[in-house]
């Protein structure tokens, strides 16, 4: 069957009612092609726009749970002796859904899915007793740890201050708590975590 509006529109369940509605078919190779000209294709719920794609073919979902949180002021004297620190970083550069929580340094996993998250720690004050340190990112409600790093970490340190990047990509369900920690052990107290959002940030999306 080929329906042509012609100029106009063709509108498929539009009321409040609650319905499903279905193109082709389930049972056999049924084939759907969406095509449209040089305009946008936009997809959109209640909500507001779920898919937005270019007829360049450029895609973007505005409601995809994304973040970016980072460090503004320094934090002293956070671990050297063994503390196991949450990081809590204060500033918001982006969080599409608000799934971040400035107040406890957690990402509230929206949906159930697989995330990427990205851990960017600079740290100052290592000791040369410092010898070893765990660079960690945890889900709070399953109470798994995801350990990115273990390493001497004075002697990876220039002058008592030590960079380092890490990333993880988990299956992850609705609800789960994501936060990063950094633990040194063999000293003392003495361990700061630096400001500025190119030295310390955290961020996270989902995938799929």
């Amino acid at each position: 069957m080929v329906v042509n509006c012609g100029t106009g529109a063709l509108n498929l369940g539009t009321n409040a009612i609650a319905r499903t509605t279905t193109l082709g078919n389930t049972t056999g190779a049924s084939i759907l092609a969406l095509k449209y000209g040089t305009g946008d294709f936009t997809l959109a719920s209640a909500t507001g726009t779920v898919m937005s794609a270019l007829d360049t073919g450029e895609i973007t979902y505005p409601l995809q749970p994304a973040f970016l949180a980072y460090e503004t002021n320094v934090v002293s004297n956070v671990t050297g002796d063994g503390t196991a620190y949450k990081i809590i970083y204060d500033t918001e550069l982006f969080d599409t859904n608000s799934d971040y929580n400035l107040g406890t340094g957690v990402f509230t996993c929206p949906v159930t899915g697989k995330y990427y998250f990205n851990y960017n720690l600079n740290i100052s004050g290592i000791t040369s007793a410092m010898v070893n340190g765990y660079i960690t990112i945890v889900n709070g409600s399953s109470g798994v740890s995801y350990m990115l790093s273990n390493c001497n970490i004075y002697a990876m340190s220039i002058l008592g201050n030590l960079q380092i990047n890490t990333c993880l990509f988990i299956s992850c369900t609705a609800g789960d708590t994501i936060y990063p920690t950094v633990q040194i052990n063999g000293g003392t107290k003495v361990v700061d975590i630096s400001a500025g959002r190119q030295l310390n940030h955290f961020s996270g999306h989902l995938v799929c």
